[in-house]
């Protein structure tokens, strides 16, 4: 045999193995192809998949907008909770102080001595309470 033939031979014997796989393979997905039903239903299951991705992503942006919501309202209740706190404890120090009038701090003087005018101050506390008491039913709503 001369290189020639035997470069032919190996040639040969390459392709027909090429064949024959791609011939195996042909008729093993032939016989494991699932059925059009099948290939429809797992296409609607894709579809279903990507929809509830949506949907939870959808979500989480609202409970991240909620919570930014929720997180700025607890500051403002804090903010009013500490001023008014701040306002009860300088209001019971200038509770016993006269108010002064115009003319009399013009003049330098109180107001009359046998009936002191008194700083009203609201229920600062029971004020707060209400406030606190509608943010916490509307945190346990949400």
């Amino acid at each position: 045999m001369q290189a020639n033939e035997v470069m032919l031979i190996g040639a040969l014997a390459l392709f027909v193995a090429f064949v024959m796989g791609w011939c195996m393979h042909w008729l093993w997905m032939q016989l494991l192809r699932g059925s059009l039903p099948s290939i429809e239903a797992m296409t609607n299951v894709t579809q279903e998949l990507l929809n509830a991705t949506a949907q939870r992503d959808a979500a989480r942006e609202e409970a991240a907008l909620k919570e930014a919501e929720l997180t700025n309202l607890l500051a403002q209740a804090r903010a009013e909770r500490d001023a008014a706190m701040e306002g009860v404890a300088t209001g019971s120090d200038q509770r016993n102080r006269p108010i002064l009038t115009p003319q009399a701090e013009r003049d330098g003087a109180a107001t009359s001595a046998s009936k002191p005018a008194r700083r009203c101050l609201l229920p600062l506390p029971s004020l707060l309470r209400t406030r606190l008491s509608l943010f916490s039913k509307k945190v346990r709503a949400i």
